[in-house]
């Protein structure tokens, strides 16, 4: 192995990654490429790019990779996951135009990787395949990646439209190839044919259009300095090729190009707390890091909970958090933005409320982690005390809908609450109430 600097280049650089255009539509033949992975896989190349050809091996620190993991850590095994996934999925590189950059096949992303500790700091240590490697480090053909898109970025499918479209912003007209639409397909989803957990659930266009295509529109759109439209090439009724018109914000201004580590801090701590790793950054990817934290709060307080049955499933109870603070994401807005001049009594009629919602949510979470056959029993349980006797109205509810009707959850999560906290659930004492407000 070549020796390499012990002090590598700070990533201070504020130039975008020059990224290849064959590494644009990266198609995995085996296993899923993750957002995460290809964040990181971006500043790899770029620090490549910066230490020179002349290297057979390259060195970065840690720290300046990733933020949230260290050598001792044990979440450290979710870069150690990525990493073995650079080296051992075999992926199809082409360039979204057909007879554009080099044409070599298949290879890894990455030929090796090591992580090492020398004087108290830890560095990663890697190499690319001889066939990709002079492309990676002088691409003739490339797209401009800028760093700070591509950390707003929470998808695998934003992120790789974005990094093929700003391929073509300054080409004439603006528009990227046209392919068949199954061509997309694993290009945006990260997922190799057939398409992993999506097989059979993306093999017509309608639905790979509304949950892939649209939203990666959506979120490119909204955080970027692109304007991206799909044009639908039909036979008939029927699409068969799909291709993006790309134009440039007008009112959009420079944004820091500067390199920002990625942050897998959270990442680690849902791991540790028992979330499988893909199904945790699945979860991840769906809301802000604000939110996704505060769910971890609570998943966290809830595990060290002795007075109460111990978690079945971690991720079940997390999901359900998630979905309930988005629930109530609105309303919680609201009461930060309400003036500070309330009278006291108005103040601690409010955070009872909040208190309530806390415990409804808490409750919720634990039901949704119950086996199969509890949840039957507590349903039959509430059918039996609240639906009997309830208004025609929610009887109705009930029967068609069952508890994801509006009218029946609300009763249903306050049937939760007192059947699990007890029949003083809603009546905290003031020190339950300054316990809660320390938290929230």
């Amino acid at each position: 192995m070549e020796m390499t600097t012990k002090n590598p280049k700070a990533l201070h650089h504020t130039m975008p990654i020059k990224k290849p255009v064959e590494m644009l539509a990266i198609i995995p033949k085996k296993d899923r490429i993750t957002i995460l992975a290809r964040k990181v896989y971006n500043i790899m190349i770029h620090q490549a790019q910066m230490q020179g050809g002349e290297k057979d091996v390259y060195r970065m620190r840690l720290r300046d990779l990733v933020i949230g993991l260290d050598f001792n850590s044990e979440n450290v095994e979710v870069l150690k996951n990525h990493l073995r996934q650079m080296a051992s999925t075999t992926i199809e590189w082409q360039s979204p135009t057909r007879g554009e950059g080099a044409q070599w096949g298949v290879t890894a992303m990455i030929s090796q990787a090591e992580i090492l500790l020398e004087g108290g700091e830890t560095f990663i240590e890697w190499s690319y395949a001889t066939k990709i490697k002079n492309s990676i480090l002088s691409p003739e053909r490339f797209a401009k990646i800028s760093f700070s898109y591509q950390a707003e970025l929470k998808t695998h499918a934003g992120l790789a439209l974005y990094e093929i479209c700003t391929r073509y912003i300054d080409n004439f007209g603006g528009l990227t190839a046209r392919n068949p639409w199954q061509w997309w397909r694993p290009v945006l989803t990260g997922f190799p044919e057939p398409v992993g957990e999506y097989e059979g659930a993306y093999a017509e266009w309608k639905y790979f259009n509304r949950d892939i295509v649209k939203s990666a529109l959506a979120e490119v759109n909204a955080v970027t300095n692109l304007v991206v439209t799909a044009i639908e090439h039909k036979i008939g009724r029927s699409v068969k090729e799909l291709q993006f018109k790309v134009e440039r914000k007008s009112d959009t201004s420079m944004l820091s190009n500067a390199v920002a580590p990625v942050n897998m801090q959270d990442l680690g701590r849902a791991i540790r707390a028992g979330v499988p790793q893909e199904r945790a950054e699945k979860l991840m990817s769906r809301v802000s890091a604000e939110r996704f934290k505060a769910a971890l709060d609570d998943l966290e307080e809830r595990l060290r909970a002795t007075n109460l049955p111990a978690v079945r499933s971690p991720e079940k109870f997390l999901k359900a958090i998630l979905d309930s603070n988005q629930e109530q994401s609105d309303l919680k807005i609201l009461e930060r933005e309400k003036s500070e001049s309330l009278l006291e009594k108005s103040k601690r009629i409010e955070l009872l409320e909040r208190f309530r919602e806390h415990q409804r949510n808490l409750s919720w979470a634990l039901f949704s982690e119950k086996p199969e056959q509890e949840q039957k029993d507590m349903l039959t349980e509430f059918e039996m005390r609240n639906i009997a006797s309830a208004t025609p109205a929610i009887r109705n509810a009930f029967a068609v809908k069952g508890i994801s009707s509006p009218l029946v959850k609300s009763l249903f999560r306050t049937f939760l609450a007192e059947a699990i906290f007890g029949p003083n659930w809603n009546a905290p004492t003031d020190s339950d109430l300054l316990s809660f407000t320390m938290k929230t």
